[in-house]
């Protein structure tokens, strides 16, 4: 009897110890380093009168991507459709979605109404610019 017990013992002391598993674990830090080149340029913005409408329909590959991605195309288009422009100055959307059965929802179009602006003379920052720029700041809560 004492030779079962002890070969029973030997027996799964020999599995446990070839059936071992050993995890290792390793953790790295670094150092955020604070690295940006800055040019501060100015530039006047030439805002249209007329305000601009677009519907974009949305494929699946901008679908996929969100919605965020869906409404600067949608600006882009919009842009490109009215004789161009650099941006849309207080864009308003209105973003189509259908519900799906099990997925969510998707975006079926996005229709941007704003008007659109042109940069013009761009320039680098003069001392008079600046010290505009930091008496308008100086009033903001941080």
């Amino acid at each position: 009897m004492k030779k079962v017990v002890l070969s029973a013992a030997v027996a799964i002391i020999a599995a446990l110890g070839l059936n071992s598993c050993s995890t290792i674990s390793n953790s790295a830090y670094t150092q955020v380093v604070g690295s940006s080149i800055t040019n501060v340029s100015y530039a006047d913005l030439e805002v249209s009168p007329k305000i601009i409408t677009y519907k974009f329909d949305v494929n699946e590959s901008y679908s996929r991507a969100g919605e965020k991605s869906c409404k600067m195309a949608a600006v882009q288009k919009a842009l490109q459709q009215n004789g161009g422009g650099d941006v849309i100055v207080n864009p308003q959307f209105e973003v189509k979605k259908t519900r799906r059965f099990i997925f969510g929802s998707k975006i079926s179009y996005v229709i941007v109404t704003g008007h659109p602006a042109v940069y013009k003379n761009v320039h680098p920052m003069n001392k008079q610019e600046a010290e505009i720029i930091t008496t308008l700041n100086s009033g903001k809560k941080k």
